[in-house]
């Protein structure tokens, strides 16, 4: 369906990027590619998933940019697209862009969450949008107030350094989070009539064959679960509803 490589393209564009250091054009350039794929099989299913195509395409040409940067420092072009205003600038585009990419991502999932009736998914974006939010705040105060700061950097004042630890703790988490949201994603939601899993198509090795299995009984103990909680909520819907006639 496609919740597979969206979670597969969202690790690489985040914790890839993010041990990747100077390198990061390449997870950009890797991940906003997977993402697209990913993002153009979902739309097929839910439209709001254009915001993430887009933001998918933006993340490849901003990876191509940075890449070229890391070029440009390499063999000493010095390039006027690759100044400090220029690259300060892309900075900032970078971080409108990982935003507006997750929230769109969520948006979407949230609305197919819902038409699908899977609430642990609907209440794990809600989850999720909270610490989104409160990454970006972060985030967005650090690039207005302290342009430059790194914990990194010798001249940084230790309680600074100590907020910038933390600011980066929760957008990990943040990151986590998402991912095994997305996780949940490629267990509980499939397209009609393909309830029951994936092909019974055996590999020539037994190692893929055992994890396969493994992932099969995940995901049928966690659609079973959703089933359960389903019939759980509607139980007590259905006693709310006597009691009140009951009043009455």
């Amino acid at each position: 369906m496609g919740f597979g490589l969206l979670l597969c393209g969202y690790f690489i564009l985040t914790f890839m990027s993010f041990a990747a250091g100077e390198y990061a054009f390449a997870a950009y350039i890797i991940g906003g590619t997977v993402c697209f794929f990913a993002a153009s099989k979902l739309y097929e299913y839910k439209h709001r998933f254009a915001i993430t195509v887009g933001t998918s395409l933006a993340y490849i040409l901003i990876g191509v940019y940075y890449g070229v940067v890391c070029m440009d420092h390499l063999l000493l072009w010095e390039l006027p697209v690759t100044s400090a205003a220029v690259i300060r600038v892309m900075d900032e585009i970078l971080f409108a862009v990982e935003l507006v990419h997750i929230l769109g991502a969520l948006w979407a999932v949230y609305e197919l969450a819902s038409q699908v009736g899977v609430e642990r998914v609907r209440s794990g974006v809600e989850r999720n949008f909270a610490f989104v939010a409160v990454s970006a705040v972060g985030e967005l105060a650090m690039h207005i107030f302290l342009p430059g700061a790194s914990v990194d950097d010798p001249g940084t004042d230790q309680n600074l350094r100590a907020l910038i630890g933390i600011l980066i703790l929760i957008r990990l988490v943040t990151y986590l989070l998402n991912v095994w949201l997305f996780y949940r994603c490629y267990q509980l939601i499939c397209p009609a009539g393909e309830e029951n899993g994936r092909p019974d198509k055996k590999s020539r090795f037994k190692f893929i064959n055992d994890i396969n299995e493994k992932l099969d009984e995940k995901a049928q103990r966690a659609m079973n679960e959703n089933i359960e909680y389903q019939k759980q909520k509607a139980k007590e819907r259905e006693s709310r509803r006597g009691t009140h006639k009951k009043r009455r």
